[in-house]
């Protein structure tokens, strides 16, 4: 669940750029973040109320999502990938050959 529509766009967006690289002939494995060890700078998550809670922040505004329970962390480091990507930059960065350096540039920092 996200408090802010365009971090909901943003995860839509991501998850079709998913279907993208596959009609593109790119590999999925390994095009976003998958362990809690690489979220990026600045980034924190943690277990509140049995979900996972993804918190970071934007040009000094707060933003919080969150992400099914338990272990299952996954889909929030996936997000963290993005989180900070503008919305338009996402179809192009998911569609490079190493989209993870791509994701990074286009984030600010």
């Amino acid at each position: 669940m996200f408090e802010d529509p365009e971090d909901a766009a943003r995860w839509i967006a991501t998850s079709a750029a998913g279907v993208l690289r596959d009609q593109a002939g790119l590999r999925r494995a390994n095009w976003l973040r998958n362990r809690p060890e690489e979220l990026p700078e600045g980034m924190t998550l943690t277990i509140q109320k049995g979900k996972n809670l993804l918190v970071w922040e934007v040009d000094g505004v707060g933003h919080r999502a969150w992400f099914g329970g338990g272990r299952f962390v996954a889909p929030a480091v996936q997000f963290a990938t993005v989180a900070r990507v503008p919305l338009h930059r996402i179809e192009s960065c998911a569609l490079e050959s190493d989209s993870l350096a791509a994701f990074a540039v286009a984030s600010p920092s």
